[in-house]
């Protein structure tokens, strides 16, 4: 008969270990996976009630209180909200426009954590205009003026003094006006700062300019004559002093006067309008006709009579009056034939 085994007794080490281990899994299932819980905004945006900045631009560092992400926090703050370019105006902001601009910039509103107001009021608070300030006004006025953006270079020529707005003055705004120019490649505008109706200061702003304008070139030598068609020239851009004519159109169709190398360059004096086509000469059997042949330096001709009939182009027989030979000729679009020799 077997005896019974003696039951072990844990030791009071064994013990402590079972504890801990029943006290820590508890605890470690309350901790969540790395990567599995909501991770929190990488950008917060604290907007002030009023702010009032001094300069035209507006930032959104300007305006409120940008942390988070070191590098995304940067960016945000160098985002652009528009300008303000008269003394004491107000703008309005509300947090969706901010959140727009954000998003347009690739910060997507899940990344944003906005708190403060519901919207902030900016004032400019400054009584001068810059000299590049108002050279950027003058600036935007020329690009608006000549139509969509890409289409004239604008560089200008010399910063003008500042404008002081007295703060007593109330609706301050600017006039800008585009002077007549009798230099091509150049312009000039007037800023002047208005006040209840009455001119507070004018300055001008001169600038050089630059337009776009096309040209046509040959794609490979030409000879004269060569009608000009998109398989033998090609279009390029560049920018002239003078703008380009509005009815300026790639002279396809016409023909060369002279010999042109390749890339060179097509000018309306270069072309002109191919010879008018002549309607077909129909010659009828045994009709008088002239036998003409022309050579540099000598031309005979002769009188025949056609053996056959036929059209321009065509080849046919016709006899010599003086010869009483029989030869072949071809009908010319004037009407008269010449050998093939």
């Amino acid at each position: 008969m077997k005896q019974a085994c003696p039951k072990r007794i844990p030791s009071l080490a064994q013990l402590a270990r079972l504890a801990q281990f029943v006290l820590w899994v508890p605890v470690a299932l309350l901790v969540p996976v790395q990567g599995q819980g909501t991770e929190s905004p990488s950008l917060k945006i604290f907007l002030p009630t009023e702010i009032k900045i001094t300069n035209s631009l507006l930032r959104l560092g300007d305006i409120a209180i940008v942390r988070g992400d070191k590098a995304l926090a940067l960016t945000a703050s160098q985002i652009s909200l528009g300008r303000m370019f008269v003394p004491n105006q107000k703008v309005v902001l509300s947090r969706s426009t901010i959140l727009s601009r954000l998003a347009s910039h690739g910060i997507t509103d899940r990344q944003v954590t906005i708190s403060g107001a519901s919207k902030v009021t900016v004032q400019r608070d400054q009584k001068a205009i810059s000299g590049q300030e108002l050279t950027d006004l003058a600036q935007r006025f020329l690009e608006e003026s000549f139509g969509p953006p890409g289409k004239i270079k604008i560089q200008a020529l010399r910063v003008p003094q500042f404008i002081y707005i007295d703060p007593k003055l109330k609706e301050v705004h600017f006039v800008r006006k585009l002077q007549p120019s009798t230099s091509p490649g150049y312009a000039r505008v007037t800023i002047t700062a208005m006040a209840g109706g009455q001119a507070v200061a004018t300055r001008d702003v001169s600038f050089r300019l630059e337009h776009k304008t096309s040209r046509i070139v040959a794609k490979e030598a030409l000879e004269r004559g060569t009608k000009l068609t998109p398989e033998n020239t090609a279009i390029e851009t560049r920018f002239s002093p003078r703008p380009q004519r509005a009815d300026w159109k790639p002279p396809y169709g016409k023909v060369l006067r002279r010999p042109l190398a390749a890339g060179k360059e097509i000018t309306s004096s270069l072309v002109m309008d191919p010879a008018p086509s002549m309607p077909p000469i129909t010659l009828k059997a045994h009709k008088l006709v002239i036998i003409q042949i022309k050579r540099p330096g000598f031309q005979v001709t002769v009188d025949g009579i056609t053996e056959s009939a036929g059209r321009t182009g065509d080849v046919i027989q016709v006899k010599n009056i003086d010869s009483q030979r029989i030869i072949y000729c071809t009908i010319k679009s004037d009407g008269t034939v010449e050998p093939l020799i």
